[in-house]
């Protein structure tokens, strides 16, 4: 039995792996993967509840589980309000990494990018002078209104293929399985 469930896996695995491996972001063709991932990232921030974002940003600082705080800021983040390209507040680029997941070298190479193609302008930070502010540029903004267009339309092509059930099904499998990786990761930090 066991045997029968490492095969059910490792086919798992193979085909996240086998999506993950789909180039979706070749959809834009106006920029690379990381410029994608930070101008979304940009937008989704630039959407976000201000104050409550804030609160968990200082409290990574303030205690010793900063993995722990960083995933409430990435769901606080998650909390984004508002039609893409719609975002105004200014977005720190310290805010950036959290999000996107990137080293500071590799956002700062494709803020860089992104501000010569105009999609962004960055500017120091009034209240702190430490901190660089990154905002769309009506440009960028209208890139991600047009990238968010192309993304429902192809996910609507591809759910398209799913019955309504099998649509729900396949939602209420994957939240199950993100919940319980969820808990066995949890579980196997406190072990360590």
């Amino acid at each position: 039995m066991e045997e029968i469930l490492n095969q059910y896996h490792r086919r798992l695995m193979d085909i996240v792996y086998e999506i993950r491996k789909l180039d979706i972001w070749k959809l834009e063709s106006e920029l690379n993967r990381q410029e994608s991932y930070v101008m979304r990232a940009i937008d989704g921030c630039s959407r976000t509840n201000m104050p409550e974002w804030q609160d968990v940003n200082k409290s990574m600082f303030k205690t010793g589980k900063s993995e722990q705080n960083i995933e409430k800021c990435r769901e606080e983040f998650l909390k984004v309000s508002g039609e893409p390209g719609q975002g105004t507040r200014p977005v720190r680029v310290s805010e950036l990494a959290i999000v996107a997941r990137m080293q500071m070298p590799a956002i700062s190479r494709a803020l860089s990018s992104l501000e010569k193609k105009g999609m962004i302008s960055r500017h120091t930070d009034s209240s702190d002078r430490r901190q660089t502010i990154v905002e769309l540029t009506p440009q960028g903004r209208q890139f991600i209104v047009k990238a968010a267009e192309k993304m429902d339309e192809y996910m609507d092509d591809i759910f398209s293929a799913f019955t309504e059930e099998e649509q729900e099904e396949l939602i209420r499998l994957l939240t199950k399985m993100k919940d319980q990786a969820a808990i066995q990761l949890e579980n196997r930090r406190n072990r360590a």
